[in-house]
């Protein structure tokens, strides 16, 4: 197995302290929203007031909305460990780079809902997703292939 520089090591890990700060301005965007929208529903006619006017309604379902979303994020931010512990497998958490035949791809394996997500070059897969799963288990050196695609796993951390 080849050693990890230390360089290497502690950008994994401001990926991860990187990560909590995208998602606290998540948070705190989603907190805005929130707070704007409460005050519109609260403003807006109730049904006694208006019969045909539905925006009350359909705020309360936004407010709701917002505050899921609000939860989810705080939970998910929570979840985040202060450090890697992967070493020889790719599991929650990880980052590995791995290597397609167009480039290089640098990810890290995070919970279900929070995929899709790109902070700085490195992509944030699920690991629910095909790719996530695929990689899931796999060690530096391990080839795979997902969608007709031959790939190779260069590093873990």
């Amino acid at each position: 197995m080849d050693y990890l520089s230390c360089d290497y090591i502690i950008s994994v890990m401001n990926y991860l302290l990187n990560l909590k700060k995208h998602l606290i301005n998540e948070v705190n965007k989603t907190e805005k929203v929130l707070a704007t929208t409460r005050v519109a529903r609260d403003n807006s006619p109730t049904a006694m007031e208006s019969h045909s006017d539905t925006s009350r309604s359909k705020l309360e379902s936004e407010v709701t909305m917002h505050e899921l979303r609000l939860k989810e994020l705080k939970d998910t931010i929570d979840s985040i460990p202060e450090k890697s512990e992967c070493t020889e497998r790719i599991g929650l958490w990880c980052y590995a780079k791995v290597q397609l035949p167009s480039n290089n791809l640098e990810i890290l394996v995070v919970p279900e809902g929070l995929g899709g997500t790109k902070v700085g070059e490195i992509r944030c897969i699920s690991d629910k997703t095909p790719i996530g799963s695929v990689l899931v288990g796999k060690k530096q050196g391990d080839e795979f292939s997902f969608n007709g695609t031959a790939g190779r796993v260069l590093s873990i951390a």
